[in-house]
């Protein structure tokens, strides 16, 4: 496709921060490209120290849009994210999701959506997808808060859609049918 050989390391680790600040101590040759992501390159920097300054990056290109996702498992009380609200009105702080790290699209996500419904839930931050994830299939806890479509491959037996925060309904090659109901205002 580009005519040149290309090699991809994966760093995985806080939000991305950890490939961030590695990539800072590489020589700024054109060659060594690394994906970005919102909010973490803004948000990571302003809460404490990375090793990385959002004025360090050099981004590019946009390649992707991925909406955030409500996930339960299949066996969850929630059949609606009009379920899911309505419990948390009555049980404000009992309705845990979990989600990638702090000052993430997650975190934010979760916010906003308390913020949007008037509940109170408690965000519980893991060190990423794989454990947060865990976390739901395990009953650990209630709902999972995390992009669209990696959470679909992750979980497409053992857990359902509750609501998207996207403009569309079909977002990231889904199936409508798989966003269950309700986007709660714009990117969620």
């Amino acid at each position: 496709m580009l005519g040149q050989d290309l090699a991809i390391s994966y760093k995985p680790g806080a939000g991305g921060a950890v490939g961030w600040s590695q990539l800072n101590s590489l020589q700024a040759d054109g060659y060594t490209i690394m994906g970005v992501n919102l909010p973490h390159i803004i948000v990571k920097p302003m809460q404490h120290d990375v090793g990385f300054k959002t004025d360090d990056l050099g981004v590019f290109y946009f390649f992707h849009y991925t909406p955030d996702a409500i996930v339960v498992a299949k066996d969850s009380p929630f059949k609606t994210v009009k379920d899911l609200i309505d419990y948390a009105k009555k049980n404000p702080g009992r309705v845990t999701f979990s989600g990638s790290g702090r000052g993430t699209s997650n975190d934010l996500a979760h916010a906003r959506f308390d913020k949007l419904t008037g509940i109170k839930t408690t965000y519980i931050p893991f060190k990423g997808t794989g454990a947060a994830v865990t976390a739901l299939l395990g009953g650990k806890v209630k709902t999972d808060r995390g992009v669209a479509p990696l959470r679909l491959d992750l979980t497409a037996q053992q857990c359902s859609y509750r609501g998207a925060g996207a403009r569309a309904r079909n977002v990231g090659g889904l199936d409508p049918g798989q966003l269950v109901d309700a986007r709660i205002g714009d990117n969620v």
